[in-house]
């Protein structure tokens, strides 16, 4: 580190070293105290989006905050080691199949709240509130939320716990510059409007 430091200061251009050892596989497992997750009330799947986001946004100087709850599970079930729990995706086609990555769980503008609740006795669920602080030179587009989990069932009479994938979505939402007020918030944004 001191190495990098010294040049840093100097302002000395180092060339990239190895990368580092990976120690992923040393990690301790947590499988021990999992329990099996439940659906929020009313939810019908993990990663259901229980409250979306708005149709639009304006750019106002770091202050515009994008969020979005879903049906979720425990993190630990998947510590999702070099992957992510959340993405921010710009939308480059109408149906927003195509898209590319703009932020996720490892930038300073995106949050992961998770709220543990109890509904009865026995059963505790998961919501997960996504936030995203869009930067100020975010370009103006149409974007979407995607949320990666894995829920775990465990099974009495296996004794052992049965993991699902699951991904979630939101609604896709277009972020504008403030003062362009092409449209209203009660009208359907046109693809077109943003991929020229």
């Amino acid at each position: 580190m001191s190495k990098l430091a010294d040049a840093m200061a100097k302002g000395i251009k180092l060339s990239p070293s190895a990368k580092p050892k990976d120690f992923s596989d040393r990690l301790v497992h947590t499988g021990g105290s999992l329990h099996t997750d439940h659906l929020p009330p009313k939810a019908k799947y993990f990663g259901q989006i229980l409250y979306d986001v708005n149709k639009h946004y304006y750019l106002t100087d770091g202050k515009t905050i994008v969020s979005a709850i879903f049906a979720g599970a425990n993190p630990l079930n998947n510590l999702r080691l070099q992957q992510t729990y959340i993405e921010v995706v710009r939308c480059l086609d109408a149906q927003c199949e195509d898209h590319s990555l703009v932020a996720d769980d490892s930038d300073w503008e995106t949050r992961i709240h998770v709220t543990k609740s109890r509904e009865d006795i026995v059963e505790i669920y998961r919501t997960w509130k996504v936030e995203w602080y869009v930067p100020k030179h975010t370009q103006p587009g149409m974007y979407r939320f995607y949320l990666y989990g894995t829920s775990c069932l465990y099974n009495l009479l296996h004794t052992h716990h049965q993991f699902t994938d699951f991904v979630g979505k939101s609604s896709v939402f277009a972020i504008q510059k403030q003062g362009d007020y092409s449209f209203r918030p009660d009208q359907r944004v046109s693809m077109e409007t943003f991929l020229n």
